[in-house]
């Protein structure tokens, strides 16, 4: 058996664990890997360290035990998806990411925790997790069952307190930033990543595409979504389309920025009339805001009506800018705060996908 340790996705190293039934099977597996110097693979030590290629990729393999490999390579999809084929076209079978950790399979509840553990991307999600191996999930199940009224009701109540949180442990909350065109929200989402990722320019129209970028606050994973500038009307076929693109991630996401130019606030109606459908935490992100003195800010922005259905104090205001960072903290907070309201501890029984809860 086969199986990807690490989280699914491009990254710095991938780690594959190999179990080989025989010998045979084990020197079939294993004759792509060229280990340099040369040396008879059956003769190796366990926990000796190997350096060598495999079809040209350079690669590292560890030996954990007698037939038991662990194959550390390249984070990119290509090479873990050839090692992996050609493990397969061995007569290894390859699980998917966390259903082949050995040991594990006949106890779907570990099994699930475990699939969860090595795709978290953070210490604080991945020590959340772990600590789910000591038992807790399966009361909770059992309780969730329970013939007891109030057992039952007791187990229901921290399922849906904290069932959002456990199913993203693993899962980055998506953040739609959206907004007319040239608000600042392809730079905001730079600053916020440190990193350039998105396209940057002053011409309208100029991000098409959504364009994803990962990061983590607090501990906790999210991912940004930067969209098409909305307007009335595009430029161009592409235009409209990245347009409705937007619009429809104002439907696909756990957190919604509405992004405006601090000097000329203004949203787009068709985007205002989006909003009033939406049933995910939404904030207000006035960009530019160095361009102005903050009493002209406030008083500018003091009577920005609210989208229809939401009332006008529970539409959070920001005044940020992507230029020098100010204000930056502060939606932070609020982002995290909007999903993870309370931090869970070790002790938290965090439900996990996967598992009957239902």
């Amino acid at each position: 058996m086969a199986c990807l340790l690490t989280a699914s996705g491009p990254g710095a190293v991938a780690v594959i664990e190999a179990k080989f039934l025989t010998p045979a099977v084990e020197q079939e597996a294993l004759h792509s890997f060229v280990p340099t110097p040369a040396r008879d693979l059956q003769l190796v030590s366990p926990g000796r360290i190997l350096f060598g290629s495999w079809r040209g990729e350079d690669i590292v393999i560890v030996r954990r035990k007698e037939r038991h490999w662990e194959i550390h390579c390249h984070g990119g999809s290509i090479a873990v998806e050839r090692i992996l084929t050609d493990l397969q076209a061995a007569g290894v079978i390859v699980r998917a990411s966390g259903d082949g950790i050995f040991g594990m399979n006949d106890d779907p509840v570990s099994a699930a925790i475990m699939s969860t553990l090595i795709r978290c991307r953070t210490p604080k999600t991945a020590g959340l997790a772990l600590a789910q191996l000591d038992g807790r999930l399966a009361r909770l199940i059992h309780d969730s069952h329970s013939h007891c009224e109030a057992t039952r009701c007791q187990a229901r109540r921290i399922i849906a307190e904290w069932g959002p949180i456990g199913h993203h442990l693993a899962m980055a909350w998506r953040v739609a930033f959206v907004g007319a065109p040239n608000v600042g929200k392809s730079s905001l989402i730079n600053a916020m990543a440190g990193l350039q990722r998105s396209i940057v320019s002053s011409m309208p129209g100029t991000t098409r595409d959504l364009v994803e970028v990962d990061v983590v606050l607090d501990g906790w994973m999210f991912q940004l979504v930067d969209t098409a500038g909305v307007r009335a009307a595009g430029a161009s076929v592409i235009e409209d389309l990245g347009i409705e693109q937007s619009l429809e991630a104002v439907a696909d996401c756990d957190l919604l920025c509405v992004v405006m130019d601090a000097t000329q606030p203004s949203v787009e109606p068709r985007l205002w009339q989006c909003l009033a459908g939406v049933s995910v935490p939404v904030c207000v992100v006035l960009n530019k805001a160095d361009l102005m003195d903050k009493e002209t800010l406030v008083q500018n922005n003091s009577d920005f009506p609210a989208p229809a259905g939401m009332a006008a104090d529970d539409l959070k205001q920001f005044f940020v800018s992507a230029m020098t960072s100010a204000g930056l903290p502060q939606l932070f907070h609020w982002i995290v705060r909007s999903v993870v309201p309370i931090e869970p501890d070790s002790q938290t029984v965090l439900p996990i996908p996967d598992l009957p809860w239902a």
